[in-house]
């Protein structure tokens, strides 16, 4: 069917009911920074059947538009959309059905929907199963040929690191192994022996892990999160929601689902294993970056039980009772992690994780643990970062 090119004639359309005009509508008023309006009519369009604007609907929602535990009524539209094919929409189910956003997660499933989409030719995917593969066997040629396959279709992660695992022309239009070859190679998320955990300090109680992460595994994360970079963001404790403080001055990637994919999964699945706390606890992660001259002032992670705004944050699955940064490089000067009333510094090396208790053994906000970030004065500081809640976040 051929949509009308008039707006007028739009709105007639997608008014009487014809999902493909309410989401072109949608479309047209986004463009045109009526945002709200559009909002309103791709939900409407999502409602009428229309696929991908199920998929775009359900994107926004697993993007932070709403909270994760009541985004249930847009989970079902995405299923919809995968079901009917939409290879974009069977990428992020597979992230909420490895989440387990609805339901238990079904780490089986996850892969058989990214599948899916590598056998419908999608780039992403194509890459996103390669580096899992490499994730449990690094090094095999096999999977490489993955993220070949997925460079010589466009994608410009896979062509950043289809070069540095030593097979073939990362030139070369890459052919990527059949389906059921790569399937078993898929395994669940949490299969990486940890080293032991250092002792750091013991008020604030505070740990190191050496190499929590591979080389790679961080230039991955940092090629991810660099086109989402935006100002860093802290808690108002008046409100209980996120604003722009000028005691921040970074800038932050958040992954939401919709940002998230498999690899990532499987590395925030890492983090919480070695942050002894289950990943339902954990907020999203956050991707940070320091820029000379920028820096994190001291703060506490926790948030004042006693502030106007706790409440609402509170309830949304408690205290931020651990925090867990990961360095993911260490090509730059100063930027330190200082622990201010413990007169104690961490640098990590490039994979390193550094993990601490904001709260005591009884659950009180710990007053040692007062940190900051310290000013970065040459080079740029890049810095994964997870607070743990006491209960289910998501």
């Amino acid at each position: 069917m051929t949509l009308p090119l008039d707006r007028h004639a739009l709105i007639s359309a997608a008014n009487g009911g014809d999902s493909g005009a309410q989401y072109a509508l949608a479309a047209s008023l986004h463009r045109d920074g009526q945002t709200a309006e559009a909002m309103q009519w791709l939900e409407r369009a999502a409602h009428s059947g229309h696929l991908h604007a199920q998929y775009t609907w359900a994107a926004r929602e697993l993007s932070g538009a709403t909270p994760l535990k009541q985004a249930q009524a847009s989970i079902d539209l995405l299923r919809k959309s995968a079901s009917a094919g939409v290879h974009q929409a069977k990428r992020l189910l597979s992230v909420v059905e490895a989440w387990g956003l609805k339901g238990a997660a079904n780490w089986e499933l996850a892969c058989q929907l990214l599948m899916d989409a590598c056998e419908a030719g999608d780039p992403g995917a194509l890459r996103e199963a390669g580096l899992l593969w490499l994730l449990n066997n690094p090094g095999d040629e096999a999977a490489v040929r993955l993220v070949h396959a997925a460079a010589s279709k466009g994608d410009s992660i896979a062509q950043a690191f289809a070069g540095r695992f030593g097979f073939g022309d990362p030139n070369e239009p890459g052919t990527p192994p059949p389906r059921h070859q790569v399937e078993p190679h898929l395994r669940v998320p949490v299969d990486v022996p940890l080293k032991a955990p250092r002792p750091m300090l013991s008020a604030p109680k505070v740990v190191t892990i050496p190499g929590l992460l591979k080389a790679w595994e961080c230039d991955y994360i940092i090629a991810r999160a660099e086109p989402m970079l935006a100002p860093s963001q802290m808690i108002d404790e008046g409100t209980g929601k996120p604003k722009l403080a000028t005691d921040r001055t970074s800038s932050t990637a958040v992954f939401w689902p919709t940002a998230s994919d498999l690899v990532m999964t499987h590395l925030d699945a890492r983090m919480a294993l070695a942050a002894g706390l289950p990943m339902r606890n954990g907020e999203m992660l956050n991707v940070l970056r320091y820029q000379p001259g920028q820096e994190y002032k001291p703060h506490f992670d926790v948030v004042d039980p006693a502030k106007a705004g706790s409440a609402q944050f509170l309830a949304e699955g408690g205290q931020r009772v651990r925090t867990l940064l990961v360095a993911l490089n260490d090509d730059y000067i100063g930027g330190e992690t200082s622990f201010i009333r413990a007169k104690a510094q961490w640098r990590g090396a490039k994979g390193d994780a550094l993990i601490f208790d904001n709260v005591t053994p009884d659950g009180a906000p710990d007053p040692m643990s007062l940190h900051a970030g310290l000013p970065v004065t040459q080079g740029v500081k890049w810095l994964a970062s997870k607070w743990y809640r006491s209960a289910e976040h998501w």
